[in-house]
């Protein structure tokens, strides 16, 4: 398998994964086997029509747009904070009409108090930081983690696209780091396929650790008794 087949299924498999995730998540008496009928309908899924991805994947196809070059045959584009900005505001607001979207469905809390900032276009870094103090600096969710795995297919640049990307809606180092885990793992993976997977961990743990530590002699993070 070449690394372009590797790629396919990458996304693809976010995709699924997400799709299965939600059609199943939070019941634990569902078979090892899953059948299209095992699948969960309640308030919350029927937001969504049967077998459909979430803002997961939906996100995660904005910052693939942010990294496709402009020329056919060019190598992938740096993610730039702002451009991810203004896909992930017009997701908000429309979805993808080209898939009959009207709006962008299933982003949270957090996220969305971000995308509310009056500057969150123009400096989104910026915007998520001041949404990220409100709460006391108290807060690392993972909305940034779900889009991650896109920023893995730069093999020489996943941490500064991991951080770049996370830091438009998450603005904790516990977030940032978790992504840059993340897309270090794809990355690697990517290149070497799923062998000898305990030293990939390792890997991808040892490229997150150094934005825990710098926040933390910053003194940034917050202090529990």
């Amino acid at each position: 398998m070449d690394r372009a087949d590797r790629v396919r299924g990458l996304v693809l498999g976010c995709a699924l994964g997400d799709a299965v995730g939600l059609a199943t998540e939070c019941d634990k008496g569902l078979p090892g086997w899953l059948q299209p009928s095992d699948a969960i309908r309640d308030a919350h899924r029927s937001k969504w029509i049967p077998g459909d991805w979430t803002d997961d994947t939906d996100q995660l196809v904005c910052v693939l747009r942010c990294m496709l070059p402009e020329v056919e045959g060019r190598p992938l584009r740096a993610p730039n904070a702002c451009d991810f900005a203004q896909k992930l505001l017009a997701w908000h607001k429309v979805g993808f009409p080209e898939l009959g979207d009207s709006g962008g469905c299933g982003m949270g809390r957090s996220t969305a108090r971000v995308l509310d900032e009056p500057d969150f276009l123009r400096a989104p870094h910026a915007a998520a930081r001041r949404a990220w103090d409100v709460t006391g600096r108290c807060m690392a969710p993972n909305g940034a983690l779900m889009r991650a795995a896109a920023t893995g297919l730069r093999p020489d640049h996943v941490e500064e696209d991991a951080k770049t990307i996370a830091l438009v809606t998450h603005a904790d180092p516990r977030s940032t780091a978790a992504c840059v885990a993340v897309a270090k793992l794809v990355s690697l993976m990517l290149e070497t396929g799923p062998r000898g997977i305990d030293r990939l961990l390792s890997e991808a743990c040892a490229a997150a650790e150094p934005y825990l530590i710098e926040e933390s002699l910053l003194g940034t993070l917050p202090q529990h008794s």
